[in-house]
């Protein structure tokens, strides 16, 4: 499953054809698991068995996110409400806290219309211009040090990234913006240890 799930995310953002999900005539990917003959990176855009498998490693090795649980029980709780919450406005329809067999990655690594605010017109492999990857929430905390949250890091915390989302979002983002000042101050407090 886990090679499955990188070979696809390889073909589908970086538009690469790979000996293990080669492009069909019509459209759709053909996950194909035989040993092909040729195990070096083809110069002419092919994206091998070789580096697949040297990619599923380095993807597979990588530490996990790690959600720390605070000792303090109210900030627990607190934090316990933001996730319900995180769920119940449908941030977790997109931002899916688990993927097949990687936990933690809320991301559903879709492609979803964000709407105009986000839209830059830019049309990318299979992306349509406004329609972005679900990105994985995590390490939220080193992001906004680095400069910001989404694509271009024009969103300066979490819920700004939320009131940007738009389109597909859209339901979700009203549903944010009805919550109460301590209920959006969970589910921020939340996502923002990821």
């Amino acid at each position: 499953m886990f090679v499955t799930c990188v070979t696809l995310a390889v073909t589908i953002a970086m538009t690469f054809v790979t000996d293990r999900a080669p492009l069909q005539t019509d459209g759709t990917f053909k996950v194909d698991l035989v040993v092909a003959a040729n195990l070096r990176f083809d110069l002419n855009g092919g994206f091998t068995l070789y580096f697949c498998d040297a990619l599923v490693k380095f993807v597979k090795d990588l530490p996990a996110p790690v959600v720390r649980t605070p000792d303090n029980a109210a900030l627990r709780d607190s934090l316990q409400a933001g996730e319900r919450l995180f769920a119940k406005v449908g941030c977790a329809s997109c931002h899916t806290p688990q993927l097949g067999e990687v936990a933690g990655i809320y991301s559903d690594l879709l492609l979803h219309d964000m709407g105009p605010g986000l839209n830059d017109g830019i049309k990318e492999g299979a992306a349509e211009a406004g329609e972005w990857r679900t990105a994985p929430v995590w390490n939220v905390a080193a992001a906004l040090k680095l400069g910001g949250l989404l694509h271009d890091a024009r969103a300066r915390n979490v819920a700004e990234a939320i009131e940007w989302h738009d389109g597909e979002a859209a339901a979700s983002r009203t549903r944010f913006q009805s919550l109460t000042p301590a209920d959006k101050a969970a589910l921020v407090d939340f996502v923002s240890r990821l």
